[in-house]
């Protein structure tokens, strides 16, 4: 249920966290945080739509002690004695498919004097979970008590008499602040500073990697699929990757009409004939694309030196791709197995390029940018985004 960190663990970010679906609300989840004297309580709350913030109601014992200390938002106090406390809170990416993808778990950190204490700890149960709601946690010098509610049914909706908030489960453990380190990162202000951006690295000019950089407060009321926000939804993104405003050739997108798109087994194809691989001979390519359990992603097959405008309608009569290219001399690029990977396919002053990035948000690097060749995929451009820090 939850673990305490003797060292520091370099992870991911929020402070507000999304929204889940329930009963035909909007909800988001909110954490604050409550100092009074040398104690400390961890809060957490929803909304309905945007309305105001409802916290937990608090265990009966404790509810007059704490009802006139106010919730700060921004998680951050300092007690009585000196001591310092942050506490930051997320959730875990969302996901069109498996059981509950759409309702993802909600976790918090816990930092005292820079000493990372707790570490992306489950608040709300997602995923399908039927582990408890967390009620609130409490922190005394050399401890902290968790409550937790007695099911994991949404604490709002338990009825007017309370019944779940007199059954809290509470549970105290020691902490012993000498056996933590500093974070590092927690105390490294130009790191901190530099959270949200995105770094380069690679083979790559760093001048023209960074044409593909933009700054966020630019796409802030732009489509989504104008630009790809990299890096886990915890982070607050200053930078954004993005290839349109470059004007690039979209030949997959440009030829759709005259090669027509397909969508049998989840796949969607669509088809186009140009210059893939940058040898100056037109090839054709034919890209897959689907967002399900199995396939969440992008992959290209392509026939080298040849137009075949037909492809994609032979390739629809398929059970399996795979199969179907091999027995049709076509390359799959970048292989079958790489089926978790979205790749944005266009051709920039006159050389073809591939911009992927991975559909788990949290691995790394956040995107790479590749121009394909003769050994297939040459990397260009490294991109990472500098994710705050859990």
């Amino acid at each position: 249920m939850f673990r305490l960190l003797p060292v520091p663990l370099f992870i991911s970010v929020g402070l507000a966290l999304g929204t889940a679906q329930a009963q035909a609300d909007e909800i988001a989840y909110h954490i604050g945080l409550q100092c009074q004297g040398s104690q400390a309580a961890i809060r957490f709350g929803t909304d309905d739509d945007g309305g105001p913030i409802e916290w937990n109601r608090l265990p009966p014992e404790r509810e007059k002690q704490w009802a006139a200390t106010p919730i700060k938002l921004e998680g951050k106090c300092t007690l009585r004695d000196g001591t310092k406390l942050v506490v930051r809170s997320a959730e875990e990416q969302a996901f069109a498919y498996g059981m509950g993808g759409a309702d993802p778990p909600g976790f918090f950190s816990l930092w005292i004097d820079g000493k990372k204490i707790v570490s992306r700890e489950d608040f709300k149960p997602g995923y399908a979970s039927d582990e408890p709601y967390y009620n609130t946690v409490f922190y005394a010098p050399g401890s902290l008590q968790r409550c937790l509610y007695p099911t994991s049914e949404d604490e709002r909706y338990s009825g007017p008499d309370l019944s779940n908030v007199k059954a809290l489960k509470c549970e105290t453990t020691p902490v012993d602040m000498a056996k933590f380190e500093q974070d590092p990162l927690e105390m490294n202000g130009k790191w901190r500073a530099a959270i949200g951006t995105i770094s380069v690295s690679g083979s790559g000019d760093p001048a023209f990697c960074r044409r593909f950089i933009f700054p966020s407060e630019k796409y802030k009321d732009v489509s989504a699929e104008t630009y790809i926000n990299v890096g886990p939804n915890w982070t607050p993104s200053k930078e954004v990757l993005a290839y349109l405003p470059l004007h690039p050739d979209l030949p997959l997108e440009r030829d759709r009409a005259s090669m027509t798109a397909y969508s049998p087994e989840g796949f969607d194809f669509d088809a186009a004939a140009f210059d893939f691989n940058n040898d100056g001979k037109t090839d054709t390519v034919v890209r897959l694309s689907a967002e399900t359990h199995y396939f969440d992603g992008d992959i290209f097959l392509v026939k080298d030196n040849a137009v075949q405008p037909k492809a994609a309608a032979a390739l629809a009569q398929e059970k399996s791709y795979e199969k179907w290219a091999r027995q049709n001399a076509w390359a799959i690029v970048p292989s079958a197995e790489d089926r978790y990977m979205h790749r944005a396919l266009f051709r920039l002053d006159g050389t073809t390029f591939v911009l992927e990035h991975p559909t788990n948000v949290e691995n790394e690097p956040s995107a790479t940018l590749f121009r394909p060749g003769a050994s297939g995929l040459e990397p260009v451009c490294v991109f990472q985004m500098i994710e705050e820090n859990f």
